[in-house]
C-alpha cells in the first residue's frame, strides 16, 4: 500500500511544495483539527509530524461520535495535544454541546500561539464548527489563518460564520467523484453487517448530490428499487425512481437515508410518517434528523451512538441508528478500507501543502480550489494502488487527462452552495 507522506511529498513537489517552502515552512505554522480520530488519522498526523510541523504545534479535537480510543492514544504519543471531550448530551443537540470540546481547544492553541513562533494558523475543519469558533473568539490572536474546509456543510457557513480564506477540498473534484464512492462503500459494509437492507421493501435516500447518488447507485442492486428526493429537480440518479416532494418520499419509503448535511426532517414533513419510519444518516454530526430527535420523547436505546426507537408528539415510534449520527462510524474501527481511505486522508495533506503556498490576504471569505493538477496526480497514484481505472468511477480518460476537467469539476458545485439552497 502507499505511504501517505511518501505519495502527498512526491505530487506536491511537482505541483505547488517547492514554491510553498520559499512561503511559509511547515515549522512556521501551527494546525488546529477538528476531524475524526480513526486508524488512518494517525497516518495524516504522522505525515504532517515528518513533513516538519512541530508535535507541540498541533491540536486535535476528535469527534466524539467517531473516535477510536486507540487511535487517539497513538495520536497522544507523538507529542500532540488532543481535546478530551465527554459524550454527547441529549441526543440532537450535538452542534450546542460540542462547543465546549471547541472552545477547550481553541484557548489552548491561543495559548501555544503566543509563545511558539508560528506565523500562520491552519485550520483542519470538519463541518465549519471549529472556524465559527475561532473566529468568534481567537481572532485576535493570530492574524494570519488559512481554514481547510473537508465538508460541504462546513462551505454551507461561508462566508457567514467564519469570515477567513477557506481552501475548498469539500467541493474538489476528487473528493465529489472518487471519495464519494469510499463513504458509500463504508455505509453498506456497515448496513450488511446489521442486516438492514433485508427487513425493508422500499428504500429511499433524501439528497442527490455527490454522496446521495453514490449511495443509490450501490443500493439500487441491493435492493432493486430505491427512491429520491431532492430540491434541486434536475438532480436524478440514473435507475431509482424520483419523488416530487421530502413528503411523497416519507409516505412511501420505510428505510431512509439522509445525505443532505441539514435538518431536512422538520415537522411538517415528519408528520407524513404516520407508521414508523427507519432513519439512517450519512451525513457529518446529527443534522439529518435534529427535529425528529429534539422533539420525540426516546422509548429505548439511551446508550450514546446506539440505536434509538423515539416516540413522536402523535404517538408515532421510528427508529433512528447510531443515535442520529452516521452509520459508517461506530468507534472500533474503520468500514474503508486502509487503501480506500488513503485518499481522504492525502488531500487533506495535499490541502495542507497548497496553505503553505498562499500568501497573506486581505480579502476576507475568499474561497480556494485545491490545487487541480495535485488533484489529477494523487488521484491516478490511488487508482494505481487501488488496480482500478478512472472509468470505473463515470470518468473517461481524455476528462481524466485534463487538468481543465479537474478545474471545472472542482468549482462548478461552488455556484450551488452559494444560493444557500436547503434541503
Amino acid at each position: 500500500m502507499l505511504d501517505l507522506a511518501k505519495l502527498v511529498d512526491a505530487i506536491a513537489s511537482n505541483t505547488v511544495y517547492e514554491q510553498a517552502v520559499r512561503a511559509y515552512a511547515p515549522e512556521d505554522v501551527a494546525v488546529l483539527a477538528n476531524i475524526h480520530c480513526l486508524p488512518s488519522t494517525v497516518s495524516l498526523i504522522r505525515a504532517l509530524i515528518q513533513f516538519g510541523v512541530p508535535a507541540q504545534a498541533i491540536v486535535v479535537i476528535p469527534k466524539p461520535y467517531s473516535t477510536v480510543s486507540s487511535a487517539e492514544a497513538q495520536v497522544q504519543e507523538f507529542g500532540v495535544h488532543v481535546v478530551r471531550g465527554t459524550l454527547p448530551g441529549p441526543p440532537g443537540f450535538y452542534d450546542r454541546d460540542v462547543h465546549r470540546m471547541l472552545d477547550s481547544g481553541c484557548q489552548y492553541m491561543a495559548s501555544i500561539l503566543t509563545k511558539s513562533r508560528a506565523r500562520r494558523l491552519i485550520l483542519l475543519d470538519d463541518g465549519g464548527l471549529l472556524s465559527a469558533n475561532w473566529h468568534r473568539d481567537c481572532s485576535s490572536v493570530i492574524g494570519d489563518v488559512i481554514s481547510i474546509q473537508q465538508t460541504a456543510s462546513g462551505m454551507a457557513r461561508w462566508p457567514y460564520e467564519s469570515p477567513m480564506p477557506k481552501l475548498d477540498v469539500a467541493r474538489c473534484a476528487a473528493k465529489r467523484i472518487f471519495e464519494s464512492w469510499i463513504v458509500s462503500s463504508g455505509v453498506i459494509r456497515k448496513l450488511e453487517t446489521l442486516k438492514l437492507i433485508g427487513e425493508h421493501h422500499t428504500v429511499g435516500v433524501v439528497g442527490a448530490g455527490t454522496l446521495g447518488t453514490r449511495l443509490t447507485e450501490h443500493l439500487l442492486p441491493l435492493v432493486g428499487r430505491v427512491l429520491t428526493y431532492d430540491k434541486i429537480k434536475s438532480r436524478e440518479v440514473f435507475g431509482a425512481d424520483r419523488c416530487r416532494s421530502a413528503p411523497e418520499l416519507l409516505r412511501n419509503a420505510t428505510l431512509i437515508f439522509g445525505c443532505t448535511g441539514k435538518n431536512w426532517l422538520r415537522g411538517d414533513r415528519l408528520m407524513q410518517a404516520t407508521t414508523q419510519r427507519h432513519f439512517v444518516s450519512c451525513s457529518s454530526r446529527a443534522v439529518e434528523f435534529q427535529t425528529l430527535l429534539q422533539s420525540s420523547k426516546i422509548i429505548a436505546g439511551q446508550v450514546p451512538f446506539g440505536r434509538l426507537i423515539v416516540e413522536t408528539k402523535g404517538g408515532t415510534r421510528h427508529v433512528v441508528e447510531n443515535g442520529g449520527f452516521p452509520l459508517n462510524f461506530d468507534r472500533s474501527h474503520e468500514w474503508e478500507t486502509g487503501q480506500e481511505i488513503l485518499l481522504t486522508r492525502a488531500l487533506i495533506l495535499l490541502s495542507f501543502c497548497q496553505s503553505l503556498t498562499l500568501t497573506r490576504r486581505r480579502e476576507r471569505a475568499q474561497v480556494l480550489t485545491l490545487t487541480p493538477a495535485g488533484q489529477q496526480q494523487l488521484v491516478k497514484a490511488w487508482l494505481d494502488d487501488m488496480g482500478r481505472k478512472c472509468t470505473d468511477f463515470g470518468v473517461s480518460e481524455l476528462d481524466f487527462r485534463s487538468v481543465r476537467w479537474w478545474q471545472k469539476n472542482s468549482e462548478e458545485s461552488e455556484r450551488f452552495f452559494l444560493t444557500r439552497s436547503v434541503i
